[in-house]
């Protein structure tokens, strides 16, 4: 029981690390730009470019930030874990070209089972749409632009499966059967989009990554599956 204790709270560590460089870029980024601001207007500069620039896209910078800086430790961390099973060999990390397809279109199917599960959500709670568009409003998905493109598309495909299904997964998979670990590393994704109705999706589509994982025998199944998410995901957006 101690041992699964001590499992469980280190599998948390990771998601603290991250919330700890949000946290800190929270609170430094807008220092650090005014900083950069001066320095520009000392050499003769004219920074308002700059400024706007942050003005307009605090959110992203941060999370594309804090993304970039988490993927160091993370990664790190994650070469040093001992592997529970020896992932197939060849291909793109072990994963056949047939694979390299079928991830992707899992993701999609994935976000059109997501998209069912929206539609009934507010068919049942009407009110619930108007804080999901503002969600998506808030993020830039409604007219994303590059720096929304890169985290959703690029960044956070990466840094999230390294982080749920990387590092939490593997932790609590040392003292848990795969199911439990499975369920909490699921639990942890969901809980981190900060909302019930993301959550909730999140949630199950954590469940579908981490299998994907133990299944494949690599990270980069949950990565690319990930990517096939967000990717249809913007695109359904759009159309």
């Amino acid at each position: 029981m101690k041992r699964q204790t001590g499992a469980f709270a280190l599998s948390l560590l990771p998601i603290l690390m991250w919330m700890a460089i949000q946290v800190v870029l929270v609170w430094g980024l807008g220092y650090m730009i005014t900083w950069l601001g001066n320095g520009i207007s000392f050499l003769g500069g004219n920074p308002q470019d700059l400024y706007t620039f942050w003005e307009e896209n605090p959110s992203y910078l941060i999370n594309i930030l804090m993304d970039s800086l988490m993927l160091i430790p993370a990664g790190l961390w994650y070469r040093r874990l001992p592997a529970r099973e020896k992932a197939r060999q060849g291909g793109f990390f072990g994963l056949s070209p047939l694979w390299l397809f079928l991830l992707p279109a899992a993701g999609l199917a994935l976000q059109l089972l997501s998209g069912l599960y929206l539609r009934l959500v507010f068919a049942v709670f009407p009110e619930w749409l108007r804080y999901y568009t503002y969600v998506l409003e808030n993020l830039g998905m409604t007219e994303p632009t590059f720096l929304p493109l890169l985290y959703t598309i690029v960044l956070a495909p990466v840094t999230e499966e390294l982080i749920f299904r990387g590092l939490s997964l593997k932790i609590l998979e040392m003292e848990f059967p795969f199911w439990a670990a499975n369920i909490l590393q699921a639990f942890y994704f969901g809980t981190m989009h900060g909302n019930m109705v993301q959550g909730i999706y999140a949630f199950l589509s954590g469940m579908v990554l981490g299998y994907l994982v133990k299944r494949k025998g690599t990270l980069a199944a949950g990565i690319l599956c990930h990517f096939g998410v967000n990717l249809s995901g913007v695109l359904l957006g759009l159309l």
